[in-house]
């Protein structure tokens, strides 16, 4: 960071003294006389001595100063290169999902093209990045910033290892390396990506284009031989100017200021010499924050003593015919006088033209007795109006000049202290100011110099604004969250008071995205940040987690639980219904709702981690509680949680291990002959024998897996009815296949349908898919397109759960149907409640009515079924028939009913 104090003197305090001292020593010359023209001769020698090693002294501090400054100049400028890239990474990291790094390398696809593009656009506006790529788990890269992925294998690079040895690196700085994608030297940062189980998946690399450091450095001033370099932490070269491309990426030993990093010193300032030219310099280092990588900027001796060795020639010379000239007193009065006011117009040239503003203030009295045109420039104003003016009335906070005077009051001197200077008309402007105590014109006076660093701030704070806010709603990221959370429990903690944490999640957001467009969903997130902001008090914490995951933290509740949960939940209800509010966002109408969760905290009992994860958990209870609800966490929520992550584990792996079977369930006709089945989905789960469909058939759709196991259960059943074309009882049966709405949009389904009945060989007339009323109706038109070409290869459909959704007879008749199947929940009170009576007594005749066959599932007494075929349905399948049963049992069912 900028600022500090210190108490080292100032070299223009340094000079004021040695003017003061030599206005003392020349007076002298007045009471000499020459016979002690030896001894005067002694005495000049002797001043001169004293006075060049001041000079030294204060070239070298003043050398010492400026490397400190530029060091820290380098470290802010890579530290923000390091950052820029590590959201590129960031970024990239949030938008490839598990799936992307299964595509096989050079296979072309929309989803590789929409990758290429994202990675590319994120390069537009950063130079400091050459190339952007991911890489998958076997070190190859396939997706790349570049129009052409190169085709390189990095298994055996540090950065790649170093991820796929250890899921918790975060971010990794390689040492400086050859590119094999440029070719050209390199660091290269990367971050770890995952597959679902959190197995390693592969790399996300940026690398860094280091000529973009290179023309940085150049544009340092640092004299003829000044040096600007860059190492990792073991000192190999990543960049240097003046370039030396022959040790580029060599590890350099000897360098002066491996003493101070084995030390665990982070900056310092050193004399050496150069082991790459052997030039002496001076040296100023500092470590990048807490990264592994060190900046170092060196100023020749040769450069910044320069003036020094013209003054040792000067005043040997001046010596010399000083002792030679010594021919009277007036003589050397007059001498002595011309060299004290040249002296005096030296020191005053220097302030004037110096590239630094400078400033000159009366200790008493607190008017300005000077300033440099550099001054007036920083402060924007002509320097006339500046001499008389009070110093105070630049300051931003005018007690920061205050304190500044009561610390020169102590003896100290105050440097390199950060400022906010008030000036009229202008940005808000930042100086590094350094103070001292002077005599001027016979005066006691401050001595003010300023070094202007509001660019340097601004992208300081810019950085700062990067890695902890999030970039579209500006509410504090996930970073800053966890520092804010730490501080509430360290709080809860001295006071005994109740803090609540809610994850607030929008119900439905992705389907709003899709459908008016990224840009409608960035608005509404934008807006859903200042709806929540204004929800909460001044000290209680809004962030936004990513996507459409906000999390508040709330503070300072009651020390009673049942109190503070009221409070919470108060607060909660206030941001739901506010949240439920229309949004207007480019003249569109909007609305969404929330789920949110929430656990209370009182100081250290739990983890933060810990407290998001049961916060999460209590959002995940409200969303399936209906969504546009609260709910409070407690453990036998977390163990049911816990229940069901389980199970999704063992659900991944049940395909794979052949733990599916499908039982059968018989449908006859009015005649009670066999015509038909349903196949239906059973999972022998190890050492919990059947598992409930209904336990983990929704899990499967949640979690996208129904689509493979669809697959199979279509690819099982066609393979069974080919087997049974050959067998005379089973040869004219139908098999009917339910079919999940995620499987059925899937943009080549219907090319799966086609490939799995020409693998097999089945009939696609003895094929039957069932479809629910709400997959058919979502997205009418492309269901109906579907529907069309999977009936022209012969298969037919059975609309399931008819009547339990909410049918339209206008597209009702638009889909291409061979049969409607009544829903078991009106079947089963059919004989004895006159509303399922009706209600199955209008679809029967609605189908009659479409031409389309019926039949009731859900059949378990003959009173039902005498019901059903007497209102005209004259299929049935249920209990009074058979249980569904596994195949052989199926098989031996049949073989009994003949």
């Amino acid at each position: 960071m900028i600022g500090g104090q210190t108490t080292l003197e100032h070299p223009y305090s340094l000079m004021e003294d040695h003017l003061k001292e030599a206005s003392t020593t020349y007076s002298r010359f007045s009471g000499l006389t020459m016979i002690s023209g030896f001894a005067w001769l002694a005495g000049i020698i002797a001043l001169l001595a004293i006075s060049l090693a001041n000079e030294y002294q204060e070239a070298d501090k003043h050398a010492q100063v400026e490397v400190g400054n530029i060091t820290r100049v380098l470290e802010e400028h890579a530290l923000a290169t390091v950052h820029k890239a590590d959201l590129l990474l960031l970024e990239v990291q949030r938008n490839v999902r598990p799936d992307d790094m299964r595509l096989a390398p050079g296979v072309s696809s929309s989803r590789r093209q929409e990758l290429h593009s994202l990675m590319k656009s994120q390069l537009e506006s950063m130079p400091e990045v050459a190339v952007l790529q991911v890489t998958n788990a076997l070190g190859n890269h396939i997706y790349s910033s570049l129009d052409t992925v190169p085709r390189v294998n990095i298994a055996d690079r540090y950065h790649f290892t170093r991820h796929r040895d250890d899921g918790a690196a975060g971010l990794v700085i390689s040492p400086p390396v050859v590119s094999r994608t440029t070719g050209k030297w390199t660091l290269i940062l990367t971050r770890r990506l995952n597959f679902e189980d959190g197995s390693f998946a592969g790399i996300v690399n940026v690398i860094l284009n280091l000529e973009y450091f290179q023309q940085f450095y150049q544009t340092l001033n640092l004299g003829t031989h000044g040096l600007v370099s860059l190492y990792d932490k073991e000192l190999h070269l990543a960049a240097r100017y003046p370039p030396s491309e022959k040790d580029m990426g060599k590890k350099l030993p000897q360098l002066n200021v491996r003493p101070y990093i084995e030390k665990g010193i982070k900056h310092g300032v050193y004399h050496g010499k150069s082991p790459l030219d052997g030039v002496e310099r001076l040296y100023g280092f500092r470590q990048v924050n807490d990264l592994p990588l060190i900046v170092i900027a060196g100023i020749a001796e040769g450069d910044y003593l320069a003036e020094w060795h013209r003054h040792i020639w000067q005043y040997s010379v001046g010596a010399v015919i000083f002792s030679l000239v010594m021919i009277g007193f007036g003589l050397r009065q007059r001498r002595a006088e011309e060299a004290l006011s040249q002296n005096e117009v030296r020191f005053r040239y220097m302030l004037e033209t110096s590239p630094i503003a400078v400033r000159i203030a009366a200790s008493s009295g607190h008017n300005i007795l000077f300033a440099n045109q550099r001054y007036a420039e920083l402060i924007n104003s002509a320097r006339d109006k500046v001499i008389g003016t009070d110093p105070k009335l630049f300051y931003a906070n005018p007690q920061d000049y205050e304190d500044i005077l009561q610390q020169l009051d102590k003896g100290l001197s105050v440097t390199n202290k950060l400022v906010e200077l008030k000036i009229p008309g202008a940005r808000k402007t930042w100086a590094l100011a350094s103070y001292f105590r002077m005599e001027y014109e016979n005066e006691q006076a401050v001595l003010g110099w300023f070094y202007d660093v509001t660019d340097l701030k601004n992208a300081e704070d810019k950085i700062y604004k990067m890695a902890f806010y999030d970039a579209l709603t500006q509410l504090p990221n996930r970073r800053l969250l966890m520092d804010r959370l730490s501080q509430a429990l360290a709080a809860s903690t001295r006071n005994g008071q109740y803090g609540a944490v809610l994850f607030i999640d929008l119900d439905h957001f992705k389907t709003l995205n899709d459908t008016k467009g990224h840009a409608i969903g960035d608005l509404l997130l934008i807006d859903v940040g200042k709806r929540l902001h204004s929800s909460v008090r001044e000290g209680d914490t809004v962030s936004r987690l990513g996507g459409d995951e906000f999390l508040v933290v709330l503070e300072t509740l009651s020390t009673d639980a049942d109190v503070a949960a009221t409070q919470a939940e108060i607060v909660a209800e206030k941001i739901r219904t506010t949240l439920s509010e229309a949004y207007t966002l480019n003249e569109r109408l909007c609305y969404i709702t929330s789920s949110i969760g929430i656990v209370l905290f009182r100081g250290h009992q739990e983890s933060t981690d810990d407290l998001l994860r049961y916060a999460d958990t209590a959002m995940y209870q409200a969303k399936t509680s209906g969504r546009n609800t609260i709910r409070f966490y407690d453990s036998a929520m977390q163990r049911a949680i816990d229940a069901r992550a389980k199970l999704d584990d063992e659900l991944r792996l049940a395909l794979k291990k052949q733990q599916f079977h499908l039982y059968y369930q018989i449908q006859v006709d009015n005649l009670r002959r066999s015509i038909g089945a349903e196949v239906l989905l059973r999972w022998e789960r190890p050492e919990h024998g059947l598992v409930s469909p209904a336990q983990f058939i929704p899990l499967a759709e949640e979690t996208g897996l129904i689509i493979p196991i669809g697959i199979w259960v279509l690819q099982t059943a066609c393979a069974q009815l080919a087997a049974w074309q050959h067998d005379a009882l089973t040869r004219d049966l139908t098999l009917a296949v339910n079919v999940s709405a995620k499987q059925f949009h899937e943009v080549d389904f219907v090319t799966q349908v086609q490939r799995v009945l020409l693998e097999s060989g089945a009939k696609p007339s003895h094929l039957k898919l069932e479809l629910t009323e709400s997959t058919m109706l979502e997205n009418v038109e492309d269901t109906i397109t579907k529907m069309h070409e999977i009936q022209m290869l012969g298969v037919s459909f059975s609309m399931d759960d008819f009547g339990t959704s909410y049918s339209s007879l206008q597209y009702l008749k638009r889909l291409p149907l061979s049969q409607i199947k009544i829903d078991q929940s009106f079947v089963r009170d059919i004989v004895s409640d006159p509303n399922d009576a009706s209600i199955v007594q209008t679809i029967i005749a609605m189908t009659e009515a479409l031409g389309l066959n019926v039949i009731a599932e859900g059949v378990e007494n003959e009173a039902q079924r005498q019901f059903l075929e007497k209102r005209g349905c004259n299929a049935f399948q249920g209990y009074l028939f058979s249980k569904p049963v596994p195949l052989d049992e199926f098989m031996e069912f049949l073989k009994n009913r003949i």
